[in-house]
């Protein structure tokens, strides 16, 4: 006898902790892979059934609380890629996934990933210097230096400061 799709779902998760993990394949962010067979309702008999793939937290929250809108997305509490309980999860949208991020100092920008700091990024703001001179004094290449200028990076930082 075939097993469901859950059955075969659940036995790849370990749920010793307080967060259950995926055992399975990973995807390279961390978050769990899943592949389901669809239904065969209308598809002749011999033809290749289609697979679904699907993130492993998404297949857990669909079994608990059915699909989510278009624009939602499921966040972690846990901010563990892996886990599958449905307890650390909610749905979100984009902002308010990336505030989390923001919130968590989980997100990219600023001085944990830049050669710049914050008070180099001011300096810069203030100068009346081209580009070029500014870049060689901070040790980067002159587009960024524009790109801190038109305030595509850095954008948190207040030039009045």
């Amino acid at each position: 006898m075939s097993k469901t799709p859950e059955e075969l779902f659940w036995r790849r998760v370990d749920k010793s902790g307080a967060c259950w993990i995926w055992q399975g394949g990973k995807d390279k962010d961390g978050y769990g892979k899943f592949q389901i067979t669809m239904s065969r309702f209308g598809i002749p008999v011999g033809w290749p059934t289609p697979q679904r793939h699907i993130r492993a937290h998404h297949f857990a929250w669909e079994l608990e609380h059915g699909t989510t809108s278009f624009g939602e997305l499921i966040m972690h509490s846990c901010d563990t890629p892996a886990c599958v309980n449905v307890a650390h999860m909610s749905i979100g949208t984009p902002k308010l996934n990336y505030d989390d991020a923001v919130a968590k100092n989980r997100h990219t920008y600023g001085e944990r990933n830049s050669i710049l700091k914050s008070s180099d990024v001011i300096s810069i703001l203030h100068s009346t210097e081209r580009d070029d001179v500014l870049a060689a004094r901070f040790g980067v290449k002159p587009v960024t230096i524009n790109a801190v200028r038109c305030r595509r990076n850095w954008r948190h930082i207040e030039a009045s400061k």
